[in-house]
């Protein structure tokens, strides 16, 4: 290749000279030139339409009546304050989720939800491994929709002393110490990757769980 663009992470009991050299050093001996600012490829993502959309790719197993559903629901560009309280929402809503679409209602082994960042838009989703021979794809889909209808009495019913208790256990979460280099690495390089660089995500992340109050999480549901 002609032009390349480089990114590098040195981390670790090493200086800044050295790191330097070193990327230097293997820089050069790529023998080409820096790639052009409007030739490096950026990240795009589609707004999802509004409305439902939906998309079924049949198995690769004729005789596997596993089944995965998987609800995605678009919120908009990153913030870190935006982040925290739909990631605080999925806390207050994991455990009623899987106690009645798993427990109660039986509809599959594996019930969860989670935040999802797509190269800076943010977005949770709700997903139920589930068996066809039990129940369709369709009925599960209504199921995780009807249970959402009700997210909003959760979080009404959400004192502050129990958001008080999630904000605190999550905060320990984010606190928690680096126990390999690799850890540190692996975040940091992510951050790189992403185009983000927000490597004091962490800290950034807590001091918003701090800061946020029932309403304002009511709020940004409503």
């Amino acid at each position: 290749m002609k032009s390349l663009y480089v990114k590098s992470l040195v981390q670790g009991n090493v200086s800044l000279d050295v790191a330097t050299e070193t990327v230097t050093k293997f820089v050069n001996s790529l023998h080409c030139t820096q790639l052009p600012d409007n030739s490096y490829p950026k990240f795009r993502v589609a707004q999802v339409p509004k409305g439902e959309k939906c998309c079924r790719i049949q198995g690769f197993s004729e005789n596997d009546s596993n089944s995965i559903i998987t609800n995605y629901y678009q919120s908009g560009p990153f913030t870190v304050r935006t982040s925290v309280i739909i990631e605080i929402i999925m806390l207050i809503i994991e455990e009623p989720l899987f106690d009645i679409l798993r427990t109660k209602e039986q509809l599959g082994y594996h019930v969860y939800c989670s935040i999802r960042d797509t190269f800076g838009i943010l977005g949770y989703t709700v997903t139920v491994n589930a068996q066809a021979t039990k129940h369709s794809t369709s009925y599960v889909d209504n199921r995780i929709e009807e249970f959402l209808k009700h997210t909003r009495e959760l979080l009404v019913d959400t004192t502050e002393r129990e958001l008080s208790q999630i904000k605190e256990d999550l905060v320990k979460t984010k606190q928690c110490i680096d126990v390999h280099l690799k850890e540190e690495v692996d975040r940091n390089w992510s951050e790189i990757i992403s185009d983000d660089y927000l490597f004091d995500r962490l800290k950034r992340e807590i001091d918003a769980i701090r800061n946020i109050n029932i309403d304002e999480i009511r709020n940004w549901w409503s």
